[in-house]
């Protein structure tokens, strides 16, 4: 679907029902888009520039007015998000992006530059991107504010850091995270676990991103439900994305239904987040 009908899909006219009717995701959206592929201390990545390249793609057939920042270190990130959190105001709804190296310390979760070296436990906090950071860039839009984070991959900086810190353990993959307001955080794998990089052209996270974003009449949840049960199928559930967030009573769709249509929400009331 992402490659053939992304185009037609993203001309779909939603219209706002009567009261107690879905809301439609309608108004200004924007978007950032990083992937980080060129690690200057550990070994290249090979997909995530090309997974950010297509996400961007699909973005903007969604309607994002979208910023794609590639290979970035750690004062290029900083300035892309202050950047971003600038451009969502006004926005309805906020979406990013990231692909390339994350990690979790002490229960935080990092995202990595390509110029982190990250000698010292120690250095993760002045060397990395909080998630935290990502979330506040967001907090501006009117409607959703949405993260997707493909960073659970194998780690080579977990293999030689040094421990000075013996309060705060780093450990494998993304920590769990409780987000407020109208937030959905998206992660390539659970906490703890490990995202695979994928053997072909993009990560089987984004892949299955691609293959669902543009869903029509889709209501979000829905979206990264069938994300998530696409990867686990792909992966034989050696990879089980989640994601965190509790969204108000408001449907909310990316592509929205044909006045009429009967949703997925219609047909079930009863939504399961995991």
């Amino acid at each position: 679907m992402h490659s053939q009908f992304r185009g037609i899909l993203a001309l779909v006219v939603g219209v706002v029902l009567a009261l107690g009717g879905p809301v439609w995701a309608q108004g200004k959206r924007v978007a950032l888009v990083i992937g980080n592929s060129a690690y200057e201390a550990v070994p290249h990545l090979p997909n995530p520039s090309n997974d950010a390249r297509a996400i961007a793609n699909l973005l903007i057939d969604l309607g994002f007015e979208t910023r794609v920042r590639m290979d970035m270190d750690a004062e290029g990130m900083r300035n892309a998000l202050a950047e971003f959190e600038a451009a969502v105001k006004g926005s309805q709804i906020a979406a990013i992006y990231y692909a390339g190296h994350g990690i979790e310390m002490g229960g935080e979760n990092f995202l990595i530059p390509v110029d982190a070296v990250l000698a010292r436990d120690a250095d993760v906090e002045a060397e990395t991107i909080a998630l935290e950071r990502l979330l506040q860039s967001t907090s501006g839009a009117g409607q959703l504010q949405l993260v997707m984070i493909d960073a659970c991959r194998n780690n080579p900086f977990l293999l030689d850091i040094e421990r000075t810190l013996g309060d705060r353990t780093v450990g494998k993959g993304l920590a769990r995270i409780e987000p407020v307001g109208s937030t959905l955080v998206s992660f390539a794998a659970g906490a703890g676990m490990t995202a695979f990089d994928g053997s072909g052209v993009h990560s089987p996270y984004t892949e299955a991103l691609l293959d669902h974003l543009d869903s029509p009449g889709l209501e979000v949840n829905y979206i990264f439900r069938r994300v998530n049960a696409a990867v686990r199928t792909f992966t034989a559930d050696a990879q089980q994305p989640v994601y965190y967030g509790t969204l108000d009573d408001d449907e909310i769709y990316l592509i929205d239904p044909p006045q009429g249509a009967v949703t997925q929400s219609d047909e079930d009331l009863v939504r399961v987040a995991y």
